[in-house]
């Protein structure tokens, strides 16, 4: 891992002087560079978290539209995370043997399908004659094709279990930029020289509550990533598992984001349930841990600030259960965002709008099940809700299936509870599942679902081999 780690952290070094330092049309020859040479490299885990970090961001570097490629003079700047999904279209094709069919396969295709009829019901509907909006709807729907690249690319378990090794350092980096933004007053960016103002800063100098949130496709993805690996690795690195799934907790707490602390602590309440099964040693350890960390970061005069002022905003979840759906005045979804979506939707509710005009002068991603209706209507949510529903289900029957000494039985367990967590996120704070996407989103779905179809067929060899335990009973 250390070479991997050495590798990536080059690659990364590289693509900030490219992007920062140096012109526009070396910054496009570097990337351009790079995607050739990812084509021609079989290390999938490295090449995922480079261009995963470059579409996500790291230290509040490579923002949107900053890590992009100019490739045809008038038309928009193509993302980085585009090339990658390019060439990973160009080692699938390449890659040897018969690709392994996901369990999802046939929901998935129909999915791809509804995906299509979303394009063409945008044209029927009406869609702007300017080239640059029908090229911004191939950059939606591109990034969906890794679901069907990944599966190919990344084809075992360690794979992916290096990938989330890989994301660790990051997760760290996320919530310690946190802290350096809060106690120095300057975001890592600036104090590096990368940028030279801060909106979110501005406003906490004014005494208003800090709301950054650095990284946060790799805060959601790696904490999954640690819950998974704590499952099923009961090694010496089970506190490092448990340093980013802390870690990724505080991210979402120093940010006073109420749907992902919820989200979390939902996630972490039914982990303990019914994949640790509150095992004492774990458990204790795990609550001993956070509060070490927790009181060490309240020493800090401006942690513990942002933590009183956090702690305020995220009470006021009890607002909205006793019915006030503006949050004491801190929330705008329910009562203003939401229902001039639906105003909308009504209009077309059974297919909804598709990738039209309409939808673009109306979408709200803060509103994430409501601009899902929008786009694909009661059919489009229908379909999302199939692929979910089916998603667990295979999991969590496969999963059970198992002997419960199995490692993979409780690791199995993990992504319906994760999904649940990021479904929170997704209705509560802004929209993370569509029939498009950008890289920053669409590439932890495509690794998350491509690892549930590998995890699934792993434990169906499981259960078709038998267990010691089993073999002894057999009559000689």
């Amino acid at each position: 891992m250390a070479l991997r780690y050495a590798k990536l952290a080059g690659l990364l070094l590289a693509a900030i002087g490219a992007t920062y330092f140096a012109p526009p049309a070396v910054a496009s020859a570097f990337y351009v560079l790079a995607t050739l040479a990812y084509m021609h490299d079989k290390d999938e885990p490295v090449w995922f978290t480079f261009y995963f970090v470059l579409s996500d961001g790291l230290l509040g570097l490579f923002n949107n539209y900053e890590a992009v490629v100019a490739i045809v003079p008038g038309l928009p700047e193509v993302e980085v995370g585009h090339l990658y999904v390019l060439g990973s279209v160009y080692k699938a094709l390449r890659a040897k043997g018969r690709a392994p069919r996901p369990f999802y396969r046939n929901i998935g295709v129909i999915f791809l399908v509804y995906t299509a009829f979303l394009v063409v019901q945008g044209y029927a509907v009406g869609v702007t004659s300017d080239i640059r909006f029908h090229f911004r709807i191939v950059k939606y729907v591109l990034p969906l094709v890794l679901f069907l690249t990944l599966p190919r690319l990344m084809p075992g378990r360690d794979d992916f279990e290096r990938t989330f090794m890989l994301f660790a350092p990051f997760a760290f980096m996320a919530v310690l930029a946190q802290v350096y933004t809060l106690v120095f007053g300057i975001a890592p960016s600036q104090a590096l020289g990368f940028r030279h103002e801060s909106g979110l800063l501005d406003a906490y100098a004014r005494g208003n509550t800090y709301r950054g949130f650095y990284s946060t496709g790799m805060v959601l993805i790696s904490f999954f990533g640690a819950l998974w690996l704590a499952a099923v690795d009961g090694g010496r690195r089970r506190w490092l598992y448990l340093g980013v799934v802390i870690a990724d907790v505080l991210s979402a707490f120093l940010s006073a984001t109420r749907g992902w602390v919820l989200a979390f602590g939902v996630s972490l309440v039914l982990y303990a349930l019914f994949v640790a099964r509150f095992r004492v040693a774990r458990v204790a350890g795990g609550a001993l841990l956070l509060l070490v960390v927790f009181f060490a970061l309240l020493r800090v005069p401006a942690v513990e600030r942002q933590f009183s002022r956090a702690s305020d905003r995220i009470l006021t979840i009890g607002l909205v259960a006793q019915g006030d759906v503006t949050a004491g005045g801190t929330l705008e979804r329910l009562d203003r965002r939401a229902p001039r979506v639906m105003k909308k939707w009504r209009e077309s509710p059974v297919t909804g709008t598709g990738f039209s005009n309409d939808y673009r002068e109306y979408a709200d991603t803060h509103v994430g099940n409501q601009n899902l209706l929008l786009h694909s209507g009661i059919v489009g949510v229908a379909v999302m809700a199939g692929f979910f529903g089916y998603f667990c289900w295979a999991l969590v029957r496969r999963g059970l299936s198992l002997s419960a000494g199995d490692p993979l039985r409780r690791g199995l367990l993990v992504f319906p509870v994760f999904l649940l967590a990021w479904f929170i996120i997704h209705s509560t704070s802004g929209q993370q599942f569509m029939f498009a996407g950008e890289p920053g989103i669409t590439l932890p779905q495509a690794l998350f679902f491509s690892f549930g179809a590998v995890c699934h067929r792993e434990a169906g060899r499981h259960k078709d081999t038998p267990s010691m335990e089993q073999e002894q009973v057999v009559p000689a």
